[in-house]
């Protein structure tokens, strides 16, 4: 093809583009911009453009990329979810998965699991683990498992490399590492990922690479933001199910699952894979296990946890999931495991007002199991954070929330909205956040109506597994389970036996230590049934012995110095 004729059949094909732009964009400038992307790729010389476009990828592969709806779900601060199911991109069927993990978050881990010998699904890896996600991970011996390319998890060697072509050389499925360390970043600790291409004329490369956390797997698909050379075989030529690991720029990793065998999702070369990282702004990629090994499991998302469809039973569903030897998981920063919940924050040996965001932090730097902090609506529905149902005087319920700024708390604070408390209380993963919504004096109906905002508020700021709740009114409390299921809710008063609670959907019995005196048999009962028990609110060590003899998760205490005085005796 000449240069004017390349020319103009690159002009007809950018109007055609255009045109098809135009329908998925209701913006005219949105449009433009999304051409642009594409532009941007155009080929420099005519010559290339007549090359392979299955191999290489296209100007038309790239707008659909761009401009593709992504369906896009938060899981977890610093955690997305994003999938495609393209109609025409590489010229057939694709259903794209994967996780943006934001690893500057420092409640973010990435970490590998696996078995030297054996196997599990990459959903057992995730579950077992308390893990938010995971993806498989690297290629394993099929007849008696473990990984056959060098695996090191914490400095221990699960595996070594011994996936070898047959002139015992290096495979180039082995031709390149993640390594994943921690480093501090602003006083806390995150997790920085990298990828390495290794050097295969050095058979024991990897085991030379220094690091404690380190996978090889293969090939490299982007090194420095430019695809990598590929060698001219089946296996990378061929459309399968595939697997990657890619890191953007600013220390974020992508985790994603391309499916295949399927009319609905025909699968990717490692060329076009290769291709769909760049275009999504990859500067480095390595290709994992795939084939009926792909799986993806996100916790609590659908009926399996599997947001991919696996291929292993020719289905295209999500529970073909096979039996895999390692897995790329993604964990949170683990919660205290202590008996302490501090009462309205950690307030009394310090002399800071209750329920204050000193209060607050106080407790955390004691490392607390958890926090209370109670709650009211005011007539204006601000939720803000006080114990009375007056503020200096000012009834709440009856206030507007800039009424109540007129009066300032003893150290200098406003009084705390919720959203501003839990924000703060955000700022860490190792206390969690007891919300006790309290019973309005203006009758049931305010109470719920409490409930609502309490339960939005709690899930616009995605605090979910921060946030566990407490109340006096049943009703309130149900409304809350009704609204959210999933949500930890203990009730309070304590004329509730422990068969009924758990019957009604609450998570544990958080009664003062009378109720438990006065019904000794509720303790076991309740732990019989499955249900936590709290106690309040305890400033007594005598006490405080008593219940942990008898076995109660937590204590609810003014003074939670001296309830780890007391835990401290009984190691």
């Amino acid at each position: 093809m000449g240069r004017r004729a390349y020319l103009i059949n690159i002009i007809k094909k950018t109007e055609k583009t255009m045109r098809f732009i135009k329908k998925l964009s209701k913006n005219w400038l949105a449009g433009m911009l999304v051409l642009l992307s594409g532009l941007i790729l155009l080929p420099a010389k005519a010559g290339y453009a007549q090359q392979d476009p299955v191999r290489l990828g296209s100007t038309a592969d790239s707008l659909s990329i761009v401009a593709q709806p992504w369906i896009s779900e938060n899981i977890h601060p610093g955690l997305i979810w994003k999938k495609a199911h393209f109609q025409n991109l590489f010229d057939s069927r694709q259903m794209v998965n994967y996780l943006e993990i934001d690893l500057n978050n420092p409640e973010i881990n990435v970490a590998f699991d696996g078995v030297p010998t054996g196997f599990k699904r990459t959903s057992e890896f995730v579950k077992e683990a308390g893990a938010l996600a995971g993806i498989n991970a690297t290629f394993f011996n099929t007849s008696t498992g473990g990984s056959v390319t060098l695996l090191k998890i914490d400095g221990q060697l699960l595996n070594e490399t011994t996936l070898l072509l047959a002139n015992g050389q290096r495979n180039e499925r082995a031709n390149g590492a993640v390594l994943l360390e921690k480093e501090a970043n602003n006083g806390k600790q995150r997790v920085k990922a990298d990828i390495f291409a290794g050097n295969n004329d050095n058979l024991h490369w990897d085991k030379e690479f220094p690091g404690d956390n380190i996978m090889v797997c293969g090939p490299v698909l982007v090194m420095d933001g430019q695809a990598a050379h590929l060698q001219d075989n089946a296996f990378n030529k061929n459309r399968h199910p595939r697997s990657a690991v890619a890191l953007l720029p600013g220390n974020k990793l992508i985790l994603m699952t391309v499916d295949g065998r399927n009319a609905e999702a025909q699968g990717m070369s490692l060329h076009e894979l290769a291709f769909l990282l760049k275009i999504l702004g990859a500067e480095k990629a390595l290709n994992l296990d795939g084939g009926g090994s792909t799986a993806l499991y996100i916790e609590g998302i659908g009926e399996n946890g599997i947001v991919n469809y696996p291929s292993d039973n020719s289905l295209f569903d999500h529970d073909g999931e096979r039996r895999v030897a390692n897995a790329i998981l993604v964990t949170t920063a683990s919660f205290m495991d202590n008996q302490v919940i501090a009462h309205r924050g950690a307030w009394k040996k310090d002399g800071l007002p209750q329920n204050s965001i000193a209060s607050l932090q106080k407790a955390i730097s004691l490392g607390v199991a958890g926090t209370e902090f109670d709650v009211h609506l005011t007539k204006d529905n601000v939720l803000v954070v006080n114990h009375d149902n007056d503020y200096n005087g000012i009834e709440i319920a009856t206030a507007t929330y800039k009424e109540l700024l007129a009066v300032k708390l003893p150290n200098g604070e406003k009084i705390p909205t919720a959203e501003e408390y839990i924000r703060e209380g955000m700022k860490q993963k190792g206390t969690k956040l007891i919300f006790e919504l309290k019973t309005s004096p203006l009758g049931p109906e305010r109470t719920e109506d409490s409930a609502v905002l309490a339960v939005e508020l709690v899930k616009s700021l995605q605090a979910e597994e921060w946030i566990e709740y407490i109340l006096f009114s049943y009703e309130g409390a149900k409304k809350i389970i009704e609204l959210d299921p999933r949500a930890k809710v203990w009730y309070l008063l304590g004329d509730v036996a422990p068969a009924q609670a758990k019957a009604d959907g609450f998570y544990g019995l958080d009664y003062h230590y009378r109720i438990y005196r006065q019904n000794p048999e509720w303790i076991k009962e309740a732990h019989d049934l499955g249900l936590l028990v709290n106690v309040w609110t305890v400033n007594n060590a005598d006490e405080m012995r008593i219940l942990l003899d008898q076995n109660v998760e937590f204590i609810t205490t003014d003074e939670p110095e001296l309830l780890f005085e007391v835990l401290s005796e009984r190691k």
